[in-house]
């Protein structure tokens, strides 16, 4: 094989365990997460495809194509971490960010070599598919915890610190307690 070939057999096998990574993540986030991460996934994997489809194999210029997918994605993942308020989804957004701003970056700059772009479109997207991931695991865990009835309710600190006062004063009526210090005394009887 001509060395050209085999970067070319290479890039093409990266390409297929790629898709068949993201279609695991995606597949599972679709059948086990919660409504961001089915949202992400379905998303992120119709993106995936759609980019394949539109890619010019151009080693001098951006792609145009694949820039106004990612463009697409970016606003679809800041979308849905607008509406679920979930961190996991804010870090996926912003990976995309970096992949939209590679894009901007080699159409602006031509000394910004297109194999390092190409690298970091997928170190981001790994990125993204294991925030997906991430949420994936989240969203079934408190399905799980919800089904067992082990969730418990989230913390108000003002309505504990109410409670807590309201007990304290009742203890010290109780004890005929004026405030001023007796509770201390009493209880180092």
């Amino acid at each position: 094989m001509v060395a050209s070939e085999l970067a070319t057999t290479d890039a093409a096998l990266h390409v297929y365990i790629s898709l068949g990574l993201a279609t695991l993540v995606c597949g599972l986030a679709t059948w086990l997460g919660d409504y961001a991460a089915r949202r992400a996934g379905a998303g992120f994997l119709f993106c995936w495809i759609v980019s394949l489809l539109v890619y010019r194999n151009d080693g001098q210029n951006t792609d145009m194509g694949v820039m106004a997918v990612d463009v697409a994605a970016l606003v679809y993942l800041l979308w849905i971490s607008l509406k679920t308020r979930l961190i996991w989804t804010l870090l996926a957004a912003s990976f995309q960010l970096i992949v939209v701003v590679s894009h901007v970056a080699t159409a602006i700059d031509l000394r910004v070599a297109i194999g390092t772009f190409n690298m970091s479109m997928a170190i981001w997207s790994y990125g993204i598919l294991i925030c997906i991931a991430f949420g994936t695991w989240a969203g079934w865990r408190e399905r799980r915890q919800q089904a067992s009835g082990q969730v418990f309710a989230p913390v108000d600190v003002e309505q504990d610190l109410r409670a807590e006062s309201v007990g304290h004063r009742q203890a010290r009526a109780g004890r005929g307690d004026d405030g001023l210090g007796a509770d201390i005394a009493h209880e180092a009887q």
